[in-house]
């Protein structure tokens, strides 16, 4: 493999956390668990609204920066929001 290529490939394989896409298939649950309507856990988290309905409609993936931010507004782990749907805790 050429200098080049191997250049190529440790990149291919570097991928930062920041830059992963999440679906958050419990973030509704969650919301209506805190009693919030999507405008305010826009104004909890600083995530826009329509980002929001997006992901929790599953035309959107989050970033692991917004799923913090909205984990943080509903005072849970991230991970909870990750969990498959149905699952309780």
């Amino acid at each position: 493999m050429t200098t080049l290529g191997k250049q190529l490939a440790r990149k291919r394989c570097t991928l930062r956390v920041e830059e992963t896409l999440l679906g958050l298939p419990r973030l509704k649950e969650w919301r209506e668990r805190r009693l919030l309507t999507q405008a305010d856990l826009a104004e909890r988290s600083g995530v826009a609204e329509t980002t929001i309905n997006r992901i929790e409609n599953g035309h959107h993936e989050a970033r692991f920066s917004t799923t913090r931010k909205l984990a943080s507004a509903l005072d849970v782990p991230p991970s909870e929001l990750m969990e498959p749907e149905g699952t309780r805790t």
